[in-house]
């Protein structure tokens, strides 16, 4: 997602620059290493630990809440629950990073974490979206993402007086 929603609009602008550099998009959620895959550079979302790698941010994107109207009718208090942390009686729909122990099975926020349970774990970000769109959990998802559906209104956003956890999106080479 990272390519279609940064890389790829704006390619045109950056052809205008450089029209002789050929670009190739290899678009994957698991952490690529350079050196092994001749890569010239990474866009990578969370925190970087390479000390070997340079890292220039990029942008800091809020990380929004969100569930699926489907998702949020199988619940009578839903919606006013949410807002009141009552969440025991729901699910989310956790998230893991290929080739990686563990599961993301918390709701992240600047200033504190809310532990759910989850039914379903996927290791990729088109199918973390598609779940969350078909109502089976809540999820988080940055705000470029959860925009346009929000104002479809095929997603609602959840705990909106909490302040999001901001996600650094940055730019990394050797």
């Amino acid at each position: 997602r990272m390519a279609t929603q940064y890389l790829i609009p704006h390619l045109d602008e950056f052809y205008q620059k450089y029209p002789k550099v050929r670009v190739l998009i290899h678009s994957s959620d698991d952490f690529s290493n350079l050196i092994e895959e001749r890569l010239d550079c990474v866009v990578r979302v969370g925190n970087v630990n390479e000390g070997n790698l340079i890292a220039r941010p990029i942008v800091q994107v809020d990380l929004y809440t969100v569930a699926s109207e489907s998702y949020l009718h199988h619940y009578d208090h839903a919606i006013d629950a949410m807002q009141n942390d009552h969440v025991q009686n729901h699910f989310m729909i956790a998230y893991q990073l290929k080739n990686s122990d563990s599961g993301l099975s918390h709701l992240f926020f600047k200033d504190r974490q809310i532990e759910l349970p989850y039914q379903l774990l996927v290791e990729d970000t088109e199918s973390y979206l598609q779940a969350g769109l078909q109502g089976l959990g809540i999820f988080q998802i940055p705000a470029f993402d959860a925009i346009p559906f929000i104002q479809n209104r095929k997603l609602i956003r959840l705990f909106e007086k909490e302040a999001c956890l901001k996600l650094d999106i940055n730019f990394l080479f050797l």
